[in-house]
């Protein structure tokens, strides 16, 4: 998927992708009480998202979005210097510590203004550009790791949807919010009755 994905969008589709599903995350978290945003979730086993991530929180979630971004922003910033990271890619520092609570949405904000910022005013993207090797996919491009980064949080929007639906002991919410049914996966079928 991840391949064919970066074949057929471009820079500016996936910087667009990444600000609607940005947009989508944050209308999500609105759905949430402060309680059900920091209460852990077992959610069932979804493509792309490993076993242990699979009982994290809102808040959890959110921050790992944060961290993974601000990571990404970094490669990207090295990348577009034409220079290789002078770093390795740790994907155990990537897993979040809980210790951002509910305040964790304000670096969420943070990130989305600079990311985008970065994506669209900021960054050079140069053809000779060199290439930096990510754990699970490789030698990825400079676009292939801002395409990543929009896959990122469209993945994790889905997981959050999914956090949401499988709160227990909670009413539901009224209905599905509108932004969120875009895909079957996330509008369950109507029942009669």
């Amino acid at each position: 998927v991840f391949p064919v994905f970066c074949r057929t969008t471009t820079f500016e589709d996936a910087t667009a992708i990444f600000e609607r599903e940005g947009r989508r995350i944050e209308d999500l978290c609105g759905l949430f009480t402060p309680g059900q945003f920091m209460r852990r979730v077992t959610v069932p086993p979804m493509a792309g998202i490993e076993d242990s991530s699979r009982t994290w929180s809102a808040a959890l979630l959110v921050e790992h979005v944060v961290t993974v971004g601000d990571a990404v922003s970094k490669v990207l910033v090295f990348l577009s210097c034409g220079q290789v990271p002078p770093f390795a890619p740790d994907v155990t520092g990537l897993r979040p510590k809980g210790k951002g609570g509910v305040n964790v949405m304000d670096d969420f904000r943070r990130l989305l203004a600079m990311y985008t910022d970065l994506v669209k005013n900021d960054l050079p993207r140069p053809v000779d550009a060199p290439r930096y090797a990510h754990p699970a996919f490789g030698e990825l491009d400079i676009h292939q790791w801002h395409c990543l980064s929009a896959m990122h949080l469209r993945l994790h929007r889905r997981h959050l949807f999914m956090i949401r639906k499988n709160l227990k002991d909670e009413p539901p919410a009224a209905k599905t919010p509108p932004v969120f049914a875009d895909t079957a996966i996330e509008s369950p079928p109507a029942t009669g009755g």
